[in-house]
């Protein structure tokens, strides 16, 4: 079962409005333990309907009855498909990708790696009022034969697109596998995107015997170049690998550009490069360590560097956080991180200028792969708040939410943890902002304190636990920069900007 949570802050981080059950998809009975939900990426507008939209891929018990299944975003959306697609060969060898433009007409594309009885390909079908894919007749075949020395177990199954690696304009496509052969070299081929997009590989990397190049892997413009960067794993023992980041560019090249060494290796980790946690226009990229220590971010920069940043922690090492990727859940201008580790424990982490590697926001639950699956939609019902997708596992396919006033006293599994939360909206604002805040357990008032760039106190506001949100009225203060934060220990300092 897959719950869609609308996550009601109106603009902000924390507000009023309840923790809203949209929808709820029930996955077919037969599929459990092997449907898949593409987690990875952000949902988007399939359709052009200006509602972002999704696909859940259905696999049967028996690896031979596959199903794409297609949701369509709307202001009532309900539990049926909007189109179903069988998968007419072996199976479907990973996840189907529909995140990008390849041959820039304005629709999103479908992308399905197919692991068929003589070869793996990749079926591409560029995106059209009411696509119905036929696989007997792709616009584009990729064939894994022909880019490959042994395609026995390349395991040609990673497909991603939505980025632009050479920074013209189309979406780009990057394959990768763990072959070619059963001696798990890895490779990794990148297919650009264009008017006429040909079969012809414009990137080819591939690993020494068993290094397994690109068991990790993402794609992000961490120097902020426009265009984005290729990073991916190589082992080098049973029990390092090394990180090396192709930087994109015009004439994209296959020098190693950076290399971030001696990290612990781990085939199940997931990497991602695609998110702003800091609003610095550089995206940033989070690799989970596999020695337990946690997740390990790295912020991009003009002159990205090898070194790394912040650690967010695991609290329960063995329990393997194999899951993180990027969200914006609290409706800001900031990326948001999301963890999830096998116990059951779902974490959000808000991104800000002043980061921190506190969760604001956890989810517990026992259930068997409890948000394994999982998948940031946007606004897949319009409404203006973003909303996400969590598969609810197993055994209890089952879920109680409350109203966000109502969440620390009415539901365990749901909570703020014990810290200090503000933020304002909108960011920049004229002459009217919205401040948001969160106070720790025990202090029931405070003051939220207005400074100029000087470092002068300019305003205090009064609030209360009792609210969650005040207003600000900065008409009688000139265009500039200012400061604020809660009047107790601890509070993060914010920034905000007034133009008139």
């Amino acid at each position: 079962m897959f719950l869609i949570f609308s996550l009601s802050f109106c603009d902000s981080i924390i507000a009023q409005e309840p923790l809203e059950e949209i929808v709820t998809f029930v996955v077919p009975e037969e599929s459990y333990g092997h449907s898949k939900i593409s987690a990875r990426y952000p949902a988007v507008d399939i359709n052009n309907d200006g509602f972002t939209d999704f696909i859940m891929h259905y696999r049967g018990m028996t690896y031979d009855e596959e199903e794409l299944y297609f949701y369509y975003g709307c202001s009532h959306p309900d539990s049926l498909p909007d189109m179903i697609i069988d998968i007419p060969f072996d199976y479907c060898g990973g996840f189907p990708s529909y995140g990008g433009d390849l041959n820039g007409d304005g629709w999103k594309d479908l992308v399905c790696p197919i692991v068929r009885t003589d070869d793996q390909y990749v079926y591409i079908f560029f995106g059209e009022e009411n696509l119905i894919p036929d696989f007997d007749d792709p616009d584009i075949l990729l064939n894994s034969y022909d880019h490959a020395l042994d395609t026995w177990e390349l395991g040609w199954n990673g497909v991603n697109t939505g980025t632009d690696f050479n920074g013209d304009g189309y979406d780009d496509i990057y394959v990768h596998g763990d072959g070619p052969s059963f001696f798990f070299n890895g490779q990794v081929d990148i297919f650009f995107g264009g008017e006429n997009m040909d079969t012809e590989v414009d990137f080819h990397i591939m690993g020494n015997e068993e290094e397994w190049l690109s068991s990790n892997i993402a794609a992000g413009d961490l120097n902020g170049d426009g265009c984005d960067d290729l990073i991916c794993s190589r082992r080098i023992s049973e029990d390092l690998c090394n990180y090396e980041i192709y930087l994109g560019g015009e004439e994209m090249d296959v020098e190693v550009d950076y290399v971030i060494e001696n990290l612990t290796y781990g085939y199940l980790e997931t990497t991602d490069a695609d998110g702003d946690l800091n609003g610095d226009g550089y995206e940033d990229l989070i690799i989970y360590d596999s020695d337990y220590t946690g997740a390990k971010i790295y912020l991009g920069n003009y002159n990205f560097d090898n070194q790394y940043d912040f650690i967010i922690p695991q609290d329960n090492p063995g329990n393997g956080s194999i899951t993180r990727f990027y969200c914006n859940i609290n409706n800001d201008n900031y990326s948001d991180i999301t963890t999830v580790d096998q116990s059951g424990t779902c974490k959000f982490y808000f991104g800000g200028i002043d980061f921190d590697m506190e969760p604001d926001l956890i989810l517990n639950n026992t259930n068997q792969n409890f948000a394994q699956g999982f998948c940031n939609l946007n606004d897949f019902n319009g409404d203006g708040n973003n909303d996400i997708l969590i598969n609810l596992g197993h055994p209890y396919n089952k879920a109680t939410v409350y109203t966000i006033e109502n969440l620390v006293s009415l539901d365990e599994s749901i909570y703020f943890p014990n810290k200090c939360v503000l933020n304002n909206y909108p960011n920049p604002f004229n002459p009217m902002t919205s401040f948001s805040y969160y106070l720790p357990h025990g202090i029931n008032y405070s003051k939220i304190q207005i400074f100029n760039i000087k470092g002068q106190l300019v305003d205090l506001i009064n609030i209360d636990s009792d609210n969650t949100s005040i207003n600000w009225n900065a008409d009688k203060y000139s265009s500039g920069i200012y400061l604020y934060k809660i009047d107790i220990d601890n509070s993060p300092i914010k920034k905000m900007m007034l133009i008139k």
